[in-house]
Formats: C-alpha cells, sequence, structure tokens
C-alpha cells in the first residue's frame, strides 16, 4: 500500500472519483506557485517533499513553477504513475516544455512555442469565447433535434389517423 501523502488540494477527491469511474473535465495543475483563478482541479506541493501519484495516472497534468523551485525527484516520481501528458509552465518566466521523460537527475524534454504559454497564462478570454460558443451550439442542437423529433411524431399521426 502507498504510504505517501497526498498533496493538498483536490489529489484525494480525484482519487475518491477516479475508484468510481470519473477523471476531471480539465487537466490538472500541480502548483508550487500557489493557488490559479483557473477551474482545473488544483493540487500544491512543496519541494523535498515526496507525495502519492498513482491517482494520476491516465490524466494530463501542469506543474506550475517558478525560478528558484527545486524540483528534485518530483517529476520523475509523477512520471512513474503515467500521467497522459506531464508538462510544466514557469509561471515568472511565462515558458513551458512536454516532459517526454524524466527520472532522478535526468530530464528530456520539448520547449512550448510561446503562444501555448501565452494562451495558458492569458486572461483565458479565447478559452471562455469557445466555451460559450459551445454552450450556445449545443443549446441550438437540442432545440434543432426536439423540433425534429415533434415533427416526426406528427408525421407519423398524420400516416396513422
Amino acid at each position: 500500500m502507498n504510504q505517501a501523502i497526498y498533496p493538498l488540494g483536490d489529489a484525494r477527491s480525484i482519487a475518491v472519483a477516479r475508484f468510481s469511474g470519473l477523471a476531471p473535465a480539465f487537466t490538472v495543475l500541480i502548483s508550487m506557485v500557489g493557488r490559479m483563478p483557473w477551474k482545473n482541479p488544483q493540487v500544491f506541493v512543496e519541494a523535498g517533499k515526496r507525495y502519492r501519484w498513482d491517482w494520476l495516472k491516465g490524466l494530463g497534468a501542469v506543474l506550475l513553477v517558478k525560478p528558484g523551485c527545486e524540483l528534485g525527484g518530483l517529476l520523475a516520481d509523477i512520471e512513474k504513475e503515467y500521467p497522459s501528458q506531464l508538462d510544466v509552465i514557469d509561471v515568472e518566466l511565462r515558458a513551458g516544455w512536454l516532459i517526454n521523460w524524466a527520472s532522478p537527475g535526468r530530464i528530456v524534454s520539448t520547449r512550448w512555442p510561446q503562444a501555448f504559454v501565452d494562451d495558458w497564462l492569458g486572461n483565458n478570454a479565447l478559452h471562455s469565447e469557445l466555451a460559450e460558443i459551445k454552450a450556445q451550439a449545443a443549446t441550438e442542437a437540442k432545440r434543432k433535434a426536439n423540433e425534429a423529433a415533434i415533427e416526426a411524431a406528427f408525421e407519423v399521426e398524420a400516416v396513422w389517423s
């Protein structure tokens, strides 16, 4: 049994939900810089501490850091549990990396294009607008489907009448 502790924040509730076959709708944020103003589930870690990461298997995660954050074996510990994707964003330097492989003392990564970082760290206006458009489209599609179903029901009644 894993004796390591869950990180503070949403980790334990995500683990409980995973036992029921559920998963978060958004990428999990693993923060060394405090709470971020986003809808994502967030967990909070401290340098040098060991945490339980089995609940992260198959989920996307972004580690938020700033200059001076000591990662130690954190990336390797997370990577051992096979998240679907692991990224790191330095919120002060405005730089990001996709972690391709991590082990103690060795990290292989790919630098994010600046536009990706700006998108993550921006005001989320683009994401908010896209979410609003998506919700409007879903509402309109549901309305049209209901209209089509009612129309089909009337056609069936006309045939049988």
